[in-house]
């Protein structure tokens, strides 16, 4: 897809929902960008605070300001992004996370590089509530990760994520529906058809404090780790499945919801068993 005349060769996409404070550090990293062809869409979900009247005040002709009627979610408001934005790329930035700020023109000059890829993504930094920065273990997989999303999430954080709009559009936008692993989800129906470049630079922080991450609660993390092994586990191995099935255990029995937990109970133990290099027919 070529890029239209006069739209800008990214679109960053901001959800935010009551975090004033964050969204400002957030946007700051945003405009102070080496890489200047870029718009902003700061989707507000109905937030209750100023956070709307704060971004009205800003003179950036870059920054688009959308509106949420009412709290769709952070997987709503990308989708209302996803579908105003006019940039060939869309890159995700989390408002309680923030960027390197060379992180554009490093991933620019990777796509200008490697043009059979339509999905990048870098190391990160996660930042606990101390504000102390730590390396975020990553595997750093390049092409084909479809194998390997059973078991791990190479990519963490949306925040360090840019897709072709093109390639987003054909697997489909954010599941409104998911209460938690949304990511996952995602980079399932990505990579059925893209391959995934890995760029070897920590340019994203992603916050592991904010006060409202619904997506931690252990309710949503159970319904959403059993909603996406439903959606997936027939592209999953064996040894994948049970591995899912534990997760799906261990969150059931956090949230209370025991029938699930003794459900998903054997594939959980032979997963165990599986892990200590016990031998087991699949």
């Amino acid at each position: 897809m070529m890029q239209a005349m006069g739209a800008p060769f990214f679109s960053v996409i901001v959800p935010t929902y009551n975090r004033l404070y964050e969204l400002q550090n957030c946007l700051q990293t945003v405009f102070l960008q080496t890489e200047h062809d870029f718009e902003i869409l700061v989707i507000d979900d109905h937030s209750t605070d100023n956070t709307l009247e704060w971004l009205k005040t800003i003179n950036d002709s870059r920054l688009k300001i959308l509106s949420n009627t009412n709290t769709k979610g952070g997987c709503g408001a990308r989708n209302t992004g996803i579908e105003a934005a006019k940039g060939e790329w869309i890159a995700f930035l989390d408002s309680d996370d923030w960027w390197h700020i060379e992180k554009l023109s490093v991933v620019k000059a990777a796509i200008e590089q490697e043009q059979d890829y339509h999905v990048f993504y870098s190391s990160c930094f996660y930042v606990d509530a101390a504000g102390y920065e730590n390396p975020m273990p990553t595997r750093g997989l390049s092409g084909n990760i479809l194998q390997q999303l059973g078991r791990m999430n190479p990519v963490r954080g949306f925040s360090s994520l840019v897709v072709k709009k093109q390639a987003l559009l054909t697997a489909g936008k954010f599941d409104e529906q998911l209460p938690a692993r949304q990511d996952i989800d995602l980079y399932f129906r990505l990579a059925q058809n893209e391959h995934f470049f890995y760029i070897d630079r920590r340019l994203a922080f992603i916050s592991f404090f904010s006060t409202n991450k619904i997506s931690f609660n252990s309710k949503n993390r159970f319904q959403g780790w059993m909603k996406v092994y439903k959606k997936y586990k027939h592209l999953m191995s064996y040894s994948d499945r049970w591995y899912q099935q534990k997760r799906i255990a261990f969150f059931a029995y956090k949230a209370g919801a025991y029938y699930s937990f003794f459900r998903y109970l054997p594939g959980a133990l032979v997963s165990i068993v599986v892990s200590r290099g016990v031998p087991v027919q699949e």
